[in-house]
């Protein structure tokens, strides 16, 4: 067994110890030590083919605002949508259609721009194999001239697939501070992490990087900070933190205790992202079925005294 292996064979005993599914404590406490305020709700979503959001992203070229998409069998289309949650933009991928999208990420580009990352990688019954993330930069919109519609052909279109078989994901990262990607299973008695370093994304197939299993369920969504430095993972019930030193990997520091942070529930809540400012985070549900339900909640970070 390599030091790597039995390093995080170590940390997984440990978080497991932490945050095993059989203890149901109050995390009030821990909750009112974060540092993050509970939520406000900034707006609610009114536009009628927004009604399955599954992945939420910060925009770096308009601040502000957000880039999402819908569930599997919608249109191939992220939107962008305001502070308020209305919508601003729809920009569709040509050529393609909407599997299962599940989750959507930032990155830096090569030049000074930032490119859009969705993860083609929901599979319910773990039947597909074959798995798509779909890259193209931030479009140039005017958003100051009502909504907007578009087509777009020109993406990149990276396939992958796991070591392990066929598997149901809903979190697709992209560390800003290296361009690597990890991919966090939702299913089983624990979630596992995936890696696709940067140096190795190219279109040809590829076979992900199995880190391990890290003791959480059902995760459907996450972010990590435009500075590198901070994560968040979600689930239907809690919203998970992590901050590490700049040193140190996500692959290692991820397998480390976090904290739980405020959530208000949501009915089929899917998306959550960190503000481009830092000052906290936001969350979407997919509303389906339920009236009046999709509020983007901000969660203000708490001023540091």
């Amino acid at each position: 067994m390599s030091f790597r292996i039995a390093f995080y064979a170590l940390c997984f005993i440990a978080l497991a110890a932490c945050h095993g599914k059989s203890d149901r404590s109050d995390y009030a406490e821990e909750k009112a030590r974060a540092p993050f305020e509970a939520a406000t709700s900034m707006g609610v979503i009114t536009e009628s083919s927004l009604d399955e959001i599954s992945g939420i992203v910060a925009s770096r070229k308009y601040p502000g605002f957000y880039w999402a998409h819908n569930d599997s069998g919608g249109s191939p289309s992220v939107y962008l949508i305001d502070s308020m949650a209305q919508l601003k933009a729809e920009v569709r991928l040509e050529g393609v259609i909407n599997r299962d999208w599940e989750d959507i990420a930032i990155g830096p580009g090569l030049d000074e721009g930032y490119l859009l990352y969705v993860g083609e990688i929901g599979d319910n019954r773990a039947a597909y194999g074959n798995y798509s993330i779909y890259s193209f930069p931030e479009p140039e919109l005017n958003i100051s001239e009502g909504v907007q519609s578009l087509g777009i052909s020109d993406f990149s279109t990276y396939q992958f697939q796991y070591p392990d078989g066929a598997r149901d994901a809903e979190t697709l990262l992209v560390d800003p501070t290296n361009r690597d990607i990890i991919v966090i299973s939702k299913r089983g008695d624990n979630v596992i992490v995936y890696h696709w370093p940067f140096a190795e994304q190219t279109p040809e197939p590829y076979v992900l990087h199995k880190v391990g299993g890290i003791p959480f369920w059902m995760i459907v969504s996450g972010d990590i900070s435009p500075d590198g430095q901070e994560l968040l993972l979600k689930n239907y019930e809690s919203i998970f933190y992590w901050k590490k030193e700049p040193d140190v990997p996500w692959l290692e520091a991820i397998m480390t205790n976090p904290h739980r942070l405020p959530y208000q529930p949501e009915p089929q809540g899917e998306a959550v992202a960190f503000k481009t400012s830092g000052r906290g985070y936001v969350t979407l549900s997919e509303g389906k079925g339920f009236h009046d339900s999709q509020h983007l909640y901000f969660y203000r970070r708490k001023s540091e005294e």
